[in-house]
């Protein structure tokens, strides 16, 4: 019987599903130079924030509106984020996954990442901690920044660019709702990507996807990102739903420092 995990890795930042075909097969880790200062801290798969030329060349030929949440992604300065993830395989229990995020852009970047009520990240003032279920420990040099979380607004933005032009726009009040459903693999591949989760062996190319971008009308920022992907392969069924709230726009006071352990 196949099983799915959820495991926090990296820095309690990212998540990633496993599907495995034995319930009682471990998912190993592979951990840093420093295993003295994190026991849990694993290896992260990092999604390249490169693009090619015609990634740029896609974006030329996107319509005013577009441009316009593209240009306003460059005044956020800071946010907070409320992220859920939810995956199951075979109609078993589905593995749940709940973070909160609270980022500050720019030169001096700032990090705070709670994972299931419990505080895993922080990074501030050129340094970053991780709490390894015991104490908070000084990982500066292990992990660069860009490898703590995946679920930023840059890439929210990202994701928005690769799908907009299958998106389908509606107005809804102070909202722009900007949709999409198809049986789209790939979509399917860009939010595994965007969330940081692998389903492992399981096929998902025969899936049905729903995404929905909320996009406030007067600051041109995405609010809100839902996402259900369901299918099946030879052996079963899976499912992936997340929903990503951006909150507080440019309202993100300094992040402390925790205290670390001796």
């Amino acid at each position: 019987m196949r099983s799915v995990k959820l495991l926090i890795v990296g820095l309690g930042a990212t998540s990633m599903l496993m599907a495995c075909n034995n319930q009682s097969e471990e998912v190993e880790t592979e951990n840093t130079d420093n295993e003295e200062a994190s026991e849990d801290l694993a290896q992260i798969e990092v999604a390249s924030a490169d693009t090619d030329e015609s990634d740029d060349e896609d974006m030329s030929d996107a319509s005013p509106s577009d441009h316009e949440i593209a240009d306003a992604a460059e005044s956020v300065e800071s946010y907070e984020a409320d992220v859920r993830i939810s995956a199951g395989i075979d109609d078993n229990n589905p593995e749940k996954l709940e973070l909160y995020i609270r980022a500050i852009t720019g030169e001096d970047q700032q990090l705070h990442i709670r994972a299931e009520d419990t505080d895993r990240t922080i990074h501030t003032d050129g340094k970053t901690y991780h709490n390894n279920g015991n104490e908070w420990v000084d990982i500066t040099g292990d992990v660069e920044f860009d490898q703590l979380h995946r679920i930023t607004y840059a890439s929210a933005i990202n994701v928005f660019s690769e799908l907009e032009d299958r998106l389908e726009m509606t107005e809804d009040d102070d909202m722009n709702i900007y949709a999409f459903a198809g049986d789209d693999p790939d979509v399917h591949d860009l939010f595994e990507d965007f969330l940081g989760v692998s389903f492992g062996v399981v096929d998902t190319t025969n899936n049905l996807n729903e995404v929905t971008f909320q996009v406030d009308k007067d600051t041109h920022y995405i609010t809100q990102i839902d996402f259900e992907s369901s299918g099946e392969d030879s052996e079963g069924n899976f499912t992936l739903a997340s929903v990503v709230q951006f909150l507080e726009f440019n309202n993100v006071e300094d992040i402390e420092a925790p205290e670390v352990g001796e």
